[in-house]
């Protein structure tokens, strides 16, 4: 090819780039244009071309700009060319160190529809603006009721494109939209910075909304639930729904699907759309009903998809999705008695959002309020919100429920310095002279003070007055200021979890709302929630569920704040969920094992900051998508359940103690307010306790439902897991009788053959004198496996071993009313193991009737100088390594023989000598150990010309175990070891409240 034709063939290749460039960018707006139509219809378009600007004055036609001192005229806002965009024209604003704000001409929309917004800027030279882009949702009048907003946008590169929604209003008395563009200048303005506009799109799109017949999706009844799907926007008449019911583990429990009836809907479209009015599709609209069959009371999610077309033979959905599945959460709440008084509260910090004030006074008493915390502070001229919160505050006393006005808020029109006082602090308001607040208060207060009796100063996270500098004064003149006419008002106000540290002491206020810190520990909880003599101000708790984040993948471990013993609950992997329900953006994506660990964690926060006498527990934020009792849209969340049945149980009850129980279920037992006596109980190990515990008691699981404890030999059997259970009904004089019986000691020295004196002492609890027997038991080998409470348990029984006596083991006692008595006996040691044993005092009881039950407890065989420490594992070479580690704490030396038996194995011996307070450690090695593991060893250990004797079993293990010594003290940490080598298992948490 010569040279003049390879000049020519370049010269239209380089001017064919430019235009192949355009086509392609053409071709993939058109696409865009025809996805985003697919299933949309154009409700509002503006490129700002030439039909935008008829008088071309450079101002796009029926749009207004905001003028004022932050928004001047000399911002340049006019259409200006622009070839990198289809339109070739966008609408340009040249800052010059200022704001600006701008908005389109009214949209006509429907309430019926969803809306999403589409557009395209470019930013330029923007240090300190930001730009945000919005769609506000007016009525009639032009009152924005509902907005959106894009995050706001700094400089970008280039054209950037900017969606918002889909967008469903929510009201009904919407009539228009309009798109506004707002440019927020910064500390500094940007003299140079230039924002573009162009490309603006408003599609209406399908709409559907699936709704109950109840406004709060609390229910009582299993057979009242009925769900409605509204469908509107839609462009085939009769669509396929698709309904599912769930259980709180996302499994499936019913399916149905229905053709919804459709009815064609007029097409409302804006003057200002470039879509074919006369081309456009046709709506329709419809709804459908259904009514699911609960199976019990419970936590449940409807899911509901809308399709169109033909399904196929195997009934898959290959049609075409309408709208993302929608879902819907409910709660079926098992009958409960709500205590007429109790501490159990919610903080309602937007008072009636996003519920009304005539629903929350029907949700509200039926899941365990006594407490509701209101902001008050309305504006003298809004008559109808006095009249509302008059008519709440009436309807939730009629309901035992206290209302507490929360000073806060004020309204918008007072000005302090010049700034909206919304804005400021509670301390900062009440600093200002009197008259500046307490004017704009006035209306509040003679209307309200006499029908509520306690207020807060500043909403539950404003800690500003407790800092205050002689902060009684200030209280005390708050109080003259606001209650001039002697009402009997309790006033309150809130600080830190240590606050009270600063305010020992006698204080102006009647409580103090204290918040809770992330991982709060039994220490603070005690030191906040105490209260000095002279402090006379109550402690009120705030407290939010555990975070969901924390439970998504595994259950917690560890609580150091209550001790919730989480490492066992029942466990599975997530049940499996069709894509097109785990596709809604509103299905939590955790399994059962996460659920129930954090449901598990949060009954063990409430009854913690019960146990350790919180005036009022309140959750702060129960109306919140992430942490919350209820959604931010008003339906129950999974722990509304858990909450219910912890508050119904526990509000107004008295703290009596812990009861010892066959197999050490860690519990704590209250007495109601209604004279019934109830036992909060779990175990990481599940298993059961069975035991005489009352006439008529129940068991509770955390989400209420109950089942009856049937006697079976006067005895009931309780099943106890990880997750808390309530049981109700106990009797109140035989549980006092049990939790005050106590040994005159409870350590019994390791020396056989030996009397040792021993007593028990317990105490007449029937309002009527009674008489008796009772009897001490020592729950050696058959007993101890009968009342295992896991196989591996029962396999530690195995050993045979002499038997340990009581002389005598029983007496017959007469009581009055209120009496107590003790009971001497001697105990002697035969072959009895070392360490804590449990015991068994059986009584029988001739009271109003004849009454048979057991108390439990334990003996330490050991001596208060000697300590002894096993654990063993397995080595790489398989190995088994037992180690020993022993301190004597008596004033002389001493030296041990020790035997470490098996069976099948032949009995290996070491030698202790001169045993002092140092730790002796001694290894043991068993050579192809890995069929002892599991297995039940005996050590015995005797002292050398001496008394001493102990015998310890326990059952191999193959885990290692850390190197650590154990300490030179006898706190109970070697029998905590002791009973990981029995159990093959880390020892369990402290105790909930320990």
């Amino acid at each position: 090819m010569s040279s003049r034709y390879r000049n020519l063939a370049a010269r239209w290749f380089c001017a064919a780039i430019p235009a192949l460039v355009a086509a392609v960018i053409v071709l993939a707006v058109a696409c865009a244009s025809d996805a985003r139509q697919s299933d949309s219809v154009t409700v509002f378009h503006c490129a700002f071309g030439d039909e935008w600007d008829v008088n071309y004055d450079g101002w796009p036609d029926r749009w207004e700009r905001k003028t004022g001192v932050d928004y001047p005229h000399y911002v340049r806002v006019a259409i200006h060319d622009d070839d990198g965009v289809e339109s070739k024209k966008c609408l340009q604003i040249d800052l010059d160190g200022a704001a600006a704000s701008l908005s389109s001409p009214p949209i006509p929309v429907l309430s019926r529809f969803s809306y999403v917004f589409e557009g395209r800027m470019k930013n330029e030279g923007l240090k300190y603006s930001s730009v945000t882009l919005s769609v506000d949702f007016c009525d009639a009048t032009g009152r924005v009721v509902q907005s959106a907003k894009a995050e706001p946008i700094a400089t970008t590169n280039g054209w950037q494109n900017v969606q918002i929604g889909p967008i469903e209003p929510r009201d009904r008395s919407t009539d228009h939209a309009n798109i506004r563009l707002n440019v927020v200048r910064g500390s500094k303005g940007d003299l140079q910075g230039h924002v573009s506009l162009t490309d603006l799109w408003l599609d209406r799109l399908p709409r559907i909304d699936v709704v109950t017949n109840n406004p709060c999706n609390v229910y009582t009844e299993r057979d009242g639930v009925s769900v409605r799907c509204e469908l509107s926007g839609i462009r085939e008449q009769d669509p396929e729904i698709d309904f599912q019911l769930l259980d709180g583990s996302n499994q499936i429990l019913q399916s149905e699907q229905a053709r919804l009836k459709g009815q064609r809907i007029a097409n409302k479209l804006s003057r200002d759309s470039d879509a074919d009015k006369n081309t456009a599709p046709n709506g329709y609209e419809g709804s459908i009903d259904w009514k699911p069959k609960i199976p019990d009371y419970g936590f449940y999610r409807i899911a509901v998809r809308m399709s169109t077309g033909d399904r196929s033979a195997e009934g898959t959905a290959d049609a075409h999705q309408i709208a993302p599945p929608r879902t819907v959460n409910l709660v079926v709440v098992p009958p409960l008695d709500m205590p007429k008084r109790g501490e159990f509260g919610w903080t309602l910090p937007e008072g009636d959002q996003p519920l009304s004030f005539q629903d929350l006074s029907r949700l509200l008493p039926q899941v365990g309020i006594n407490w509701a915390k209101v902001p008050v502070w309305f504006d003298a001229n809004d008559q109808q919100r006095g009249d509302q919160l008059i008519r709440f505050v009436e309807l939730l006393g009629a309901s035992n429920i206290d209302v507490v006005g929360i000073v806060d808020r004020p309204p918008s029109k007072l000005k302090i310095a010049g700034h909206s006082a919304r804005d400021l602090s509670i301390a900062d308001i009440l600093s200002q002279d009197t008259a500046t607040w307490s004017t704009a208060l006035e209306p509040v207060m003679s209307r309200l003070a006499l029908r509520v009796r306690w207020w807060q100063l500043g909403r539950d996270n404003d800690t500003s007055l407790i800092s205050q500098p002689k902060l009684n004064k200030r209280i005390d003149d708050v109080r003259t200021s606001l209650f001039r006419f002697g009402q009997d008002v309790r006033l309150g106000l809130c600080g830190e979890w240590d606050a009270g540290e600063a305010n020992r002491g006698k204080v102006a206020w009647d409580f103090a709302q204290l918040s809770l810190p992330v991982e709060p520990t039994e220490k603070k909880f005690e030191a906040s929630l105490s209260k000095e003599q002279t402090n006379t101000a109550q402690r009120w708790l705030s407290i939010e569920p555990p975070p969901a984040a924390a439970f998504q993948s595994q259950p917690a471990t560890g609580n150091a704040m209550v001790g919730a013993p989480l490492q066992a609950l029942m466990g599975g992997a997530a049940y499996s969920v069709p894509a097109w329900i785990q596709a809604a953006n509103e299905m939590p994506r955790q399994n059962e094992l996460s659920r129930m660990a954090r449901a598990t964690a949060f009954v063990h926060r409430l009854v913690a900051a019960k146990l350790h006498g919180a005036d009022a527990i309140i959750v702060t934020k129960p109306f919140d998508d992430e942490n919350g009792l209820m959604s931010a849209d008003g339906m129950p969340k999974e722990l509304l359940l858990p909450w219910r049945t912890t508050a119904a149980m526990l509000g107004g009850a008295q703290y009596l103690g812990r009861l010892q129980l066959p197999n050490d279920s860690p519990n704590e037992v209250f007495l109601r307010a209604d004279g019934q006596v109830v036992m909060v109980v779990w175990n990481d190990r599940p298993g059961r306790e069975v035991l005489y515990l009352g006439d008529n008691v129940r068991q509770y699981d955390i989400l209420g439902r109950s089942k009856l404890l049937s006697m079976h030999s006067h005895e009931q059997t309780v099943d106890v897991t990880a997750t808390p259970s309530f049981v109700l009904g106990l009797n109140e004089a035989v549980t006092r009788w049990r939790m005050n019986v106590k040994f005159a000691t409870s350590e019994i020295p390791s020396i056989f053959s030996r009397p040792h004196h021993d007593g028990l002492a317990f105490k007449n609890f029937f309002p009527q004198g009674v008489g008796g027997t009772v009897k001490v038991v020592v729950l050696q080998d058959q007993d101890a496996a009968e009342n295992a409470g896991s196989k591996q348990d029962a396999a530690s029984a195995s050993l045979a071993l002499d038997r340990w006596t009581i002389e005598p083991p029983q007496t017959s006692f007469q009581l009055a009313a209120g009496g107590e008595t003790k009971f001497p006996f001697d105990v002697k040691l035969k072959n009895a193991l070392y360490g804590r044993q449990p015991i068994r005092i059986d009584f029988t009881v001739e009271a109003e009737e004849r009454l048979q039950f057991s108390a439990y407890s334990e003996l330490e065989v050991g001596t208060k100088d000697l300590t002894l420490d096993v654990r063993s594992h397995l080595d790489k070479d398989g190995t088994l390594i037992v180690e020993q580690f022993m301190t004597n704490h008596d004033k002389r030396t001493a030296d041990f023989k020790c035997h470490l038996r098996s069976r099948g194995y032949r009995p290996q011996r070491m030698q202790v000598y001169r045993l002092g307070p140092v730790v002796d450690r001694k290894v043991y090695r068993f050579p192809d150990g890995r069929d002892l593991v599991g297995k039940e060893m005996l050590l015995e250990i005797e002292e050398v010309n001496g008394q001493r004797v102990l015998k310890y079993r326990f059952v191999a293990s193959d885990h290692v175990k850390e190197e650590q010594e154990p300490e030179n003290d006898k706190s109970g940490a070697a029998e905590d070891a002791r009973r990981e080598e029995v159990s093959g298992s880390p020892p369990p948490l402290a105790k909930l409240g320990s």
